[in-house]
């Protein structure tokens, strides 16, 4: 058993990424790979036993005569990498005999290098579980995802987070804070301390009558502190940091147009999708976070309510003090949200997690669901694309095309370590529901060291 500390020591960075929420779901994942005793499989169990993931079940296609006959087999890989493991290295081994597997109680199936296609079912009625399908030849290889049921992002991750000010959709308590401060005859030396919203306040009780564009809240901006500005040309953080954000002054009209959205095109298809996958999700958290949408779409029409806060409280150029103030308000208000949220459900039988209905609501307007293929529909396919999904090595057909000519050996270290990489990648975002996984293909071209998508229709 690892105790907190030692995980913490070990998978410190890893936390800083996607959390302890996202730590746990990869400590209690089961993977499914299926593939033969190479690099490439090598490299993918060393970076997944790296991100904590211990539970395996490997199936191979070694030597197998009947195309769904992939029974699991141990090997030197074990023990090879059990070295990287802080506990238990779990191998699922299956006899020969026995009936098929029911690959729906995976969390996740990884395809390295299969030479025939597969026909992967279950016992049970519920849907498979996300496929990566991966393969290389000489300096080529893919990653293709493959998917029975949505994928609800849980946080994305946006490189730039939106700021959510919420200044033109004030409660009281935020009223009676922007009451504290003298806006109307700004000192020079008092001001500079403001935080930048109180700023941003003063301008919009300027144009809270009428309709106004972030131009011209940059130019009241300037014209304040043209007033105010010291003579050696001195400029104020705080009034910089208020020009800068200037656009996420007022943003009601964009949370107005993402209810829409929710209302006329999100909660509709998740609607369907529950109705589709009823008692067959092998995902909870799909199955969750879609019946989570829906009941936050209701709580707002129902009770006229606005969205809740998004993203974290940013940093500000201000009075360390001021700023706790400000921030301390901002925690309650959306504190308060998710406590009426959970409230409303208190009735229940499966009642949400506190901390996963927190995580979701802090990037709802960046919600993201990747979907199945639908049937009939084919993705965008790259010459390079349809080349490695049906070549054999050792075939001489393959070894006609220009990209083969050269290369003496069907797998090429450098290669190999890159896509696993990749896969690995891949997996973590799964797993964790965070970040957004690639949809649908990823062609890498090792001699160029460049890639194409291969996308959806």
């Amino acid at each position: 058993m690892i105790s907190n500390s030692v995980q913490l020591d070990r998978y410190d960075r890893q936390l800083r990424i996607w959390g302890s929420i996202g730590q746990d779901m990869l400590k209690k994942a089961h993977i499914c790979i299926i593939g033969s005793n190479n690099t490439l499989i090598h490299e993918t169990f060393k970076n997944l036993v790296l991100l904590g993931i211990s539970n395996f079940t490997w199936f191979s296609q070694d030597n197998i005569p009947e195309e769904e006959d992939i029974y699991n087999y141990r090997t030197d890989v074990k023990t090879e990498i059990t070295g990287l493991c802080l506990g238990e290295l779990n191998f699922t081994e299956l006899k020969s005999n026995q009936e098929l597997h029911d690959y729906s109680h995976f969390d996740l199936i990884i395809m390295l290098n299969i030479q025939k296609e597969l026909n992967l079912k279950s016992k049970s009625d519920c849907n498979l579980p996300p496929i990566i399908n991966v393969k290389t030849s000489g300096f080529y290889g893919y990653v293709k995802l493959e998917l029975s049921e949505p994928h609800m992002v849980l946080d994305p991750h946006n490189e730039y987070p939106k700021v959510d000010l919420r200044l033109d959709q004030l409660w009281d308590e935020f009223e009676k804070y922007f009451g504290v401060y003298n806006t109307t005859e700004m000192d020079i030396d008092d001001s500079i301390d403001y935080p930048y919203p109180v700023l941003l306040n003063r301008v919009l009780k300027h144009f809270r009558s009428g309709d106004f564009s972030t131009e011209d809240i940059k130019k009241n901006l300037r014209e304040m502190h043209g007033k105010t500005r010291p003579s050696k040309g001195f400029d104020r953080l705080n009034y910089l940091e208020a020009l800068r954000y200037a656009s996420r002054a007022s943003v009601k009209s964009e949370h107005d147009e993402f209810i829409e959205l929710l209302n006329k095109d999100i909660v509709p298809y998740v609607t369907q999708q529950c109705h589709k996958n009823f008692k067959r999700w092998s995902d909870p958290m799909n199955e969750q976070l879609s019946d989570l949408i829906q009941q936050l779409t209701a709580f707002v029409n129902e009770n006229g309510l606005e969205l809740p806060l998004q993203g974290k409280f940013p940093d500000m150029e201000c009075d360390h003090n001021e700023y706790q103030k400000l921030k301390e308000i901002y925690d309650r208000h959306r504190s308060n949200y998710v406590n009426a949220f959970l409230q409303r459900q208190l009735l229940r039988e499966n009642p949400f997690n506190r901390n996963i209905v927190d995580l979701f609501f802090r990037s709802l307007m960046d919600l993201t669901i990747i979907k199945p293929m639908e049937d009939g529909v084919t993705p965008q396919e790259s010459k390079l694309y349809n080349i490695l999904s049906n070549i054999d090595f050792f075939d001489d057909a393959t070894r006609q095309h220009e990209e083969f000519k050269s290369i003496s050996k069907p797998a090429l270290f450098p290669i190999d370590v890159f896509v696993a990489g990749l896969a690995s990648q891949e997996a973590i975002k799964l797993i964790t529901h965070q970040f957004v996984p690639i949809n649908n293909t990823f062609v890498y071209d090792g001699l160029k060291g460049e890639h194409t998508e291969t996308l959806r229709t």
